[in-house]
């Protein structure tokens, strides 16, 4: 399903932000069609990703590219509070580049760039791949490759380890001369998500517009809706600094059809990972039933993830997702052992460490994939040039080293055996509530793998002889799976009905400075107001509160009131600027109102926006009032303004509009200002 010409078409553009491998798919829709007739044949990818390998033109594997940036030590990155404060990019841009977050630096996209002996620009995704494939770029102490960064958004611990070795790097290669207390590896990470996503995004507008071209003619896109497909046990935070760094890089790409007011993506759906690969392998039959209970397993980039579903269209039962080594620990360390007492392989700038991490590379690219580890019993060696062989080390030949069967076997079965304790957790769970699984279903890139399928293939068989069962393990094609979330994702915005309940996972708010009454805020910090010297409690008054429904037109209005003075620091009469400041504030455990803005129950609360407002041509609105008499403005009262005016909330779907509006004197309102956000962070993933 494609539009010609000027025909005005709908774009449903869905990202897999992955851990190791990234993919966008999407689907054009003509306007006027109703997005649910959308089939899975209308869904494409996008593929042929800069540096490339060529034969791999064919491969599933070229639907995807690798989640890496390679940076020269001590890049200087733009903040992102700058980045968001520049005008888009014009949707009309010529899509041959990626802008990164540097003045004045962009990146080559073009698919003959090369890549030179020094970089002045980073690179990104097969182009950061290919350049530390080889040992000499490894031993580069200008350059650091960033990898494996995705779970750096997760807060949950679970990652601690992983985590903190990125830190370190990150600390090591952008935090020269700051204190290690003032870093801020969050802020690094947002940074380098965004000129990787600002990457992926500019590559899929070339491959988009080149592919609809028709006689000269571009697509013509008018609208389009941006999937971010996320892990189902991040916490909202990491949903909003996500959709946040992906609203940056729709800036930096001129995306065609993305509304982008207000710093937010005009149309945007959150939905989880397991749900957008589950839509897309249930489009595709496989002789799955209405019915059937369901548990996913999708092990990539030394994550894995297990969901259980029934297909009826509902969210998973339960998850449980683990940390699982990647098997290039076990590699790495073998190498390692093998060749320290090769010193003398260190010449030219080449280090031990860096031929570790080229035969690592190899290793991925020519064993791991094919190796049986219930079939295959013979050795592998891979060149390392100069090595010397040693009569004590049978493991070590001319120029060459060797890995035997069995230490392949246990470099799969460390990784394996934790594999299988997800899967059998989840059956078990499931077992234990009185449902029977009928199938395991096999994703992600380590499902293609024999040693994986065999492995788990042999332990499910095993469980259902102890407990009754007859579960079956099933491995749609490669080209299914590669890509499935991000093509799930497509579908299943497609076809919103019969999605979750909109239950707010966050509540939403604003500040308020109420009159301090000893029933709402003792025990709350008083604070003297300017003007009035009246007492105040400064406190967020939340509207979407934590675990209420959401309906998507709900509205919210609260009367307030500013107070300006009457005069100025010289005493006269004060001209202004008078300015009106509401903020909007969202926070993930707090629910309840009336309570200290600074508090511990506030605690984490994020400033979402701010309104600020010169009120100066509606004086006629001022309300002049007087002080109490107080010893801080002297014996006498003092004469100040306030102005009484609206806010007004208003759900649209997965954004909120928030509205400062004027009561004019024939009773129509007047518009003074208006702040849109996303709450599509704060909401059941899936919902719409």
């Amino acid at each position: 399903m494609s539009a010609t010409g000027d025909e005005p078409v709908h774009l449903i553009l869905s990202i897999d932000f992955g851990e190791t491998n990234s993919a966008v798919c999407y689907a054009m829709l003509p306007k006027g069609m109703p997005p649910r007739t959308i089939l899975p044949e209308h869904v494409h990818t996008v593929t042929n990703y800069p540096n490339s390998i060529m034969d791999r033109k064919g491969d599933p594997m070229n639907r995807e590219v690798a989640t890496q940036m390679v940076y020269s030590r001590n890049w200087k990155f733009q903040p992102l509070a700058e980045l968001i404060s520049q005008q888009p990019a014009p949707t009309t841009a010529e899509p041959i580049g990626a802008m990164i977050m540097h003045p004045d630096h962009r990146i080559d996209t073009a698919e003959e760039t090369e890549i030179h002996d020094q970089i002045d620009q980073p690179l990104w995704g097969e182009q950061a791949h290919d350049y530390f494939s080889e040992s000499s770029w490894h031993s580069d102490p200008s350059v650091c490759l960033v990898e494996n960064f995705k779970t750096m958004f997760d807060r949950s611990g679970m990652h601690e380890e992983h985590n903190d070795r990125i830190t370190e790097n990150l600390r090591a290669s952008f935090g020269q001369g700051v204190a290690k207390e003032k870093f801020s590896s969050e802020k690094v990470i947002h940074c380098i998500t965004v000129d990787f996503l600002t990457c992926i995004l500019q590559h899929s507008k070339k491959h988009i517009i080149s592919k609809h071209t028709i006689m000269g003619k571009r697509p013509n896109i008018v609208s389009t809706e941006t999937v971010i497909c996320v892990p189902i046990k991040w916490c909202q935070k990491a949903y909003r600094d996500l959709q946040s760094c992906m609203t940056v890089a729709m800036r930096q790409v001129g995306f065609p059809g993305v509304g982008l007011k207000d710093n937010i993506i005009d149309k945007v759906f959150l939905v989880s990972e397991p749900e957008a690969g589950a839509t897309w392998l249930l489009s595709g039959g496989y002789g799955i039933r209405q019915g059937e209970i369901i548990v996913i397993i999708d092990s990539g980039g030394g994550t894995t993830d297990a969901s259980t579903f029934k297909v009826t269209g509902e969210l998973p039962k339960r998850l449980e997702a683990q940390l699982v080594p990647h098997s290039d620990q076990f590699v790495g360390d073998l190498f390692r052992k093998r060749l320290q007492s090769h010193r003398y392989l260190e010449k030219d700038g080449i280090t031990i460490e860096a031929i570790v991490q080229e035969l690592v590379c190899k290793f991925k690219q020519r064993i791991k994939p094919h190796w049986d580890i219930f079939n295959d019993n013979t050795s592998k060696h891979l060149d390392v040039r100069g090595l010397k062989p040693s009569p004590n080390e049978p493991n070590i030949g001319r120029n060459r080293v060797i890995i035997r069967a069995d230490e392949i076997k246990k470099i799969f079965e460390a990784v394996l055996i934790q594999v299988e304790r997800i899967m059998l957790e989840q059956l078990t769970a499931s077992k234990y509530r009185g449902l029977n699984v009928d199938r395991v279903v096999l994703m992600g890139g380590f499902a293609d793998s024999p040693s994986y399928y065999e492995h788990l293939r042999r332990s499910l068989a095993t469980f259902n002889e102890k407990t009754g069962c007859a579960a079956k393990l099933h491995r749609p094609p490669l080209i299914t799976v590669v890509d499935a979330v991000a093509a799930g994702g497509v579908l299943r915005a497609a076809n919103k009905e019969n999605g979750p309940k909109r239950i707010a996972r966050s509540s939403y708010g604003i500040g308020r400075s109420e009159i301090w009454d000893k029933k709402l805020h003792e025990g709350q910090r008083r604070v003297k107001g300017i003007h009035n010297g009246k007492d105040y409690a400064r406190t967020i008054q939340w509207m979407i509160k934590l675990g209420q429904e959401i309906k998507p037109d709900k509205e919210y209005r609260f009367e307030c009131e500013y107070t300006f003075a009457y005069k100025n620091a010289s005493g006269l009469r004060n001209k202004g600027p008078f300015e009106l400041c509401d903020e909007i504030w969202v926070s993930d455990t707090a629910s309840q109102s009336h309570l200290g803005a600074d508090g511990e129950h506030n605690k984490g609360s994020e400033n979402l926006g701010l309104m600020k407002t010169d009120v100066a041509q509606y004086q006629e609105y001022f309300v002049p009032r007087f002080s109490k008499s107080n010893r801080k403005y002297g014996k006498g009262r003092r004469e100040y303004w306030a102005l009484e005016y609206l806010l007004l909330f208003k759900v649209d779907g997965l954004n909120m509009t928030c509205r400062q509006v004027l009561i004019l004197k024939d009773s129509t309102e007047k518009e003074l200002n208006k702040l849109r956000v996303s709450i599509a962070p704060g909401i059941n993933l899936g919902a719409s």
